[in-house]
């Protein structure tokens, strides 16, 4: 009995001086981190719909005969499906020697003909002041809905009246969703910055064959940055495909779309007018004013599908209430016949599936905290999948059963022209300026990220087919 209390009383005793020594052991400071010297983002894009024109020339130069071929053929049977790459370059560093300079050469399977040029935009020199005064400040109203259903739910819409902002009479009852979305390199964020599509020729345009791909080694080199080679594993996504966009009888309008693979969430949104109003729609659950970024983070993107600000990926069908048809004007107009042509009233839909991200930094994190991790480069090339078509009329119900074009190909690029001024936020801006008030850009500068941050100098269409304005 003696022998095993003192055996025991021994054990004790190393234990206790084993954690008294594991105790007095000095904690190892963090690893030393350097930020990476250069960002490179790849921003990848599947089109459909009216987005779906392929834009891309083997040539890499102007249209030739056989893309606007190509263009009109895809027109003529509903749009197609297209690819688009937008690269921003940011980096810490001078060029050196001369002007900046760089360039990404892409994997054969991109279907591009040599390398993609990066380049710096250029200063430009202010204009002279114009004299057409102040913007005519928008009469009427906005309406804001939200949410999928036959009908809106109470409380819908959120009515702006332009007059009463304009005194500072702001609408109770608008909330809005904080999106934590960060921004790609920028010619204001970095000290050199260059991006492609740009005004450089040849491969100036950024659209892409749909058969295009990214997988494969991608290599890029500047004057400004370290060199850069990687290898991207994520393909383009899997374009949105509507099987139905069509009237019910009550007016509302039934959408049921393919699951994209690979997407992390949705979100649809409309936009239309009747007289002097102007009406916005969103599948946001959430009591919103809904999401417009282009591109959201994963984790952000399952954030907002809890708070049900997105749609769930497994979503497939949603529908838009009687009641924004109505404020439309096409609400309570019969269902579309085939070759009808464009439905009275109604707006164009703009759609999105939110997908995966792939980030790369160079050189990987030392195991050892005790090795500095000094980092040379970091890549993210980040994927969405678009879709535009017009409101309760899909692409392929544009033609009637005989294969007869329903709309001539003027009324088409129209149509084509109003969407992307649309996307683009124009009419957004000339409400966010409507205001005058703290606050009024809100609504302006929302409905302007309908579309990409900055501009591009690109062509006023998105396929040879329709001849620039």
């Amino acid at each position: 009995m003696r022998k095993s209390l003192m055996i025991a009383c021994a054990a004790t005793v190393v234990a206790v001086t084993a954690m008294g020594g594991a105790l007095a052991q000095p904690k190892q400071p963090p690893q030393v981190v350097t930020p990476p010297k250069a960002f490179y983002w790849m921003s990848a894009t599947t089109g459909s719909g009216m987005m779906g024109f392929s834009a891309g020339q083997e040539s890499g130069g102007r249209p030739s005969m056989m893309d606007g071929m190509r263009a009109a053929r895809q027109m003529m049977s509903g749009g197609g499906v297209s690819h688009q790459l937008e690269l921003d370059l940011g980096s810490t560093l001078p060029a050196t020697p001369g002007a900046p300079k760089a360039e990404h050469t892409p994997p054969p399977a991109l279907q591009r003909r040599g390398v993609l040029p990066l380049e710096t935009p250029r200063a430009t020199t202010p204009g002279q002041p114009g004299t057409s005064g102040q913007p005519e400040r928008p009469k009427g109203r906005l309406l804001i809905f939200w949410g999928c259903g036959e009908h809106a739910r109470a409380g819908q819409p959120v009515i702006i009246d332009f007059a009463r902002v304009a005194q500072g009479q702001w609408p109770t009852g608008l909330s809005s969703v904080t999106v934590n979305a960060p921004r790609p390199p920028g010619v204001t964020t970095h000290r050199t910055y260059g991006d492609w599509p740009n005004s450089i020729r040849p491969n100036g345009d950024g659209g892409l064959q749909g058969t295009s791909s990214l997988l494969g080694e991608h290599v890029l080199r500047g004057n400004y940055t370290p060199e850069m080679r990687f290898t991207a594993t994520q393909d383009f996504m899997s374009p949105i495909t509507f099987t139905t966009n069509a009237k019910a009888p009550s007016g509302a309008i039934n959408l049921v779309w393919n699951a994209v693979p690979a997407a992390t969430g949705y979100a649809g949104w409309t936009f239309g007018a009747k007289g002097d109003d102007m009406i916005f729609w969103s599948t946001s659950e959430a009591k919103a004013f809904g999401v417009y970024q282009d591109y959201i983070p994963p984790g952000e993107a399952a954030r907002l599908v809890r708070e049900r600000a997105l749609l769930a990926p497994a979503t497939t069908q949603c529908t838009v209430p009687v009641e924004v048809m109505t404020a439309m004007g096409a609400g309570a107009a019969p269902p579309q016949q085939p070759g009808a042509g464009q439905p009275q009233g109604g707006g164009m839909l703009f759609f999105t599936a939110y997908g995966p991200e792939q980030n790369i930094i160079y050189p990987e994190r030392p195991a050892d905290a005790r090795t500095p991790w000094n980092q040379e480069w970091f890549v993210k090339i980040r994927h969405r999948s678009s879709t535009m078509e017009m409101l309760g009329q899909s692409m392929s119900a544009m033609m009637s059963e005989g294969g007869q074009q329903a709309m001539t190909p003027e009324e088409r690029c129209r149509q084509q022209r109003e969407a992307q001024a649309q996307q683009r936020g124009s009419i957004g801006s000339a409400i966010g300026s409507a205001t005058g008030i703290p606050g009024g850009g809100m609504i302006g500068g929302a409905l302007g990220r309908l579309g990409r941050g900055k501009q591009k100098d690109q062509p006023a269409t998105t396929d040879p087919a329709c001849p620039p304005q």
